[in-house]
């Protein structure tokens, strides 16, 4: 049984019998019953169990390594994105990220988790005037703030280095503290976002954060929740940019869960009305069939409020201990690196039809000067070229009109990376080798989804 199981079977024989409603007192206290349920003497079956994921995720390493890395490397993918695969996504702890707008209660939901209220280590809630900034929460023998090298030397957040050092010593907090939880999972409370300010777009240097950060986060949770405040729940700009940001992605493990934070301040009639009017909102921007999680919760520690709310939590906290499971674990990294290949194959192949486009514009006697001319041509005016188009219609390509990215970005990834340096991806197959693309296709159609298929059945061998 986990420890998130454990707590809400603790919670469930302290109420029973009472009589009364559940007390928030007595609950606000069993919450801190999170840090001291004892989780590190695993059993032969929980060791066992560790085990098989690491050697999953070490077969998952190798896969990215033959099957994905070389066409990486050949169309220069690391120079058009930050959204890289490294041991530090495959193999670390479980994420767990808070999004939301400012004052919608994610840095409470924190504290309440993690048991820190009316404690010296409370996090800091409330609108603030300093500069917004990403907190990190991991375990540590010690209550300890992480200074800026110590956090980029970490091993699950080097790769925010990418982003530069202004990034990390003005916009990163970290954490190490004692929580037994956070043995199991790492929580990333994110800045709030400002109405009027758009997630997709780039800010100026000390200004704000870019939306690739954001993007980094996102593609490396493991457990997603936008939280939004009772009183606020309007379609935000904020708020529409953030699910047409994620409801890109082919989320396996990893679905969008919302959370209306705050909920005891209305009554109960209303927040089933406004639970309602959040899905009716919701549904015109999401593309999944069936409709998103919604918990209604609240962090006040008022004496008893409506029993409704006591459901909600448990069942927050069990889809929570839930996402955390050996299963959800694999299969959120293995969803995690097919979709990087995928984006790494869309990459190559619309360099490809760049190339096919240049061929085919390309005179007999155009060579030198006038094929990079020709060259520059294309790639500044790939609409007129039909290039995208082409890219979508063409049934060798096979790509989504939906993953095609923005055609600005590849102008600037031609002006540093010349269209003409590059080879046809038929250029790239060996007698010996075979076709980087092939082994791509192959990994994404059968060796990535085969692992999850692999840890269902060594998972129930280890349980007999």
């Amino acid at each position: 049984m986990s420890f998130l199981h454990t707590l809400i079977e603790l919670y469930k024989r302290g109420e029973k019998g009472s009589g009364k409603g559940p007390s928030r007192v007595w609950k606000f206290t069993l919450n801190s019953v999170i840090n001291h349920i004892n989780i590190t003497k695993n059993t032969n079956r929980d060791i066992a169990e560790q085990n098989l994921i690491n050697s999953l995720f070490r077969e998952l390493k190798k896969i990215h390594e033959t099957s994905i890395k070389p066409l990486e490397q050949i169309y220069k993918y690391r120079h058009i994105t930050t959204r890289l695969i490294t041991d530090a996504e495959i193999f670390s702890k479980p994420l767990v990220l808070f999004l939301g707008a400012k004052g919608s209660g994610k840095t409470s939901l924190v504290n309440y988790i993690l048991g820190l209220q009316s404690t010296p280590w409370q996090l800091k809630t409330g609108l603030t005037t300093g500069s917004p900034h990403f907190t990190v929460l991991s375990y540590g023998d010690t209550f300890t703030k992480l200074s800026p090298t110590e956090l980029a030397a970490d091993f699950a957040f080097s790769s925010l280095q990418q982003f530069g050092q202004h990034f990390i010593e003005h916009h990163m907090h970290a954490y190490r503290m004692p929580m037994n939880i956070l043995q199991k999972i790492t929580i990333v409370d994110s800045p709030g976002l400002i109405e009027g300010v758009m997630l997709g777009k780039q800010s100026e240097v000390g200004k704000g954060i870019d939306s690739e950060v954001y993007q980094w986060f996102i593609d490396r949770s493991d457990v997603l929740y936008i939280v939004i405040d009772v009183s606020q729940l309007h379609m935000t700009t904020q708020l529409h940019t953030l699910i047409d940001q994620l409801k890109g992605e082919p989320q396996t493990s990893r679905e969008i869960r919302f959370i209306i934070n705050k909920a005891d301040t209305v009554t109960h009639s209303q927040l089933i009305l406004l639970i309602g009017q959040l899905l009716w909102m919701l549904s015109p921007v999401m593309t999944s069939e069936e409709p998103p999680q919604v918990y209604a919760l609240t962090t006040s520690p008022s004496v008893q409020y409506d029993p409704f709310l006591d459901d909600q939590e448990q069942n927050w906290l069990t889809d929570l201990s839930e996402q955390l499971s050996g299963l959800e674990r694999v299969e959120s990294r293995v969803a995690a690196v097919r979709r990087h290949a995928v984006r790494v194959r869309n990459h190559a192949k619309l360099i490809d039809c760049y190339l096919a486009t240049f061929y085919k514009h390309k005179g007999l006697f155009t060579f030198g000067s006038g094929s990079r001319l020709l060259a520059a041509e294309i790639t500044e005016n790939p609409s007129q070229y039909r290039v995208f188009s082409g890219a979508v219609a063409g049934q060798s390509q096979n790509i989504s009109r939906y993953d095609l990215p923005d055609p600005e970005t590849y102008k600037e990834f031609f002006r540093s990376n010349p269209l003409i340096d590059f080879k046809p991806l038929s250029a790239t197959c060996s007698f010996f080798k075979g076709c980087p693309l092939d082994k791509l296709d192959m990994a994404i159609a059968y060796q990535l989804p085969d692992l999850v298929g692999k840890y269902k059945k060594l998972s129930k061998t280890n349980k007999k």
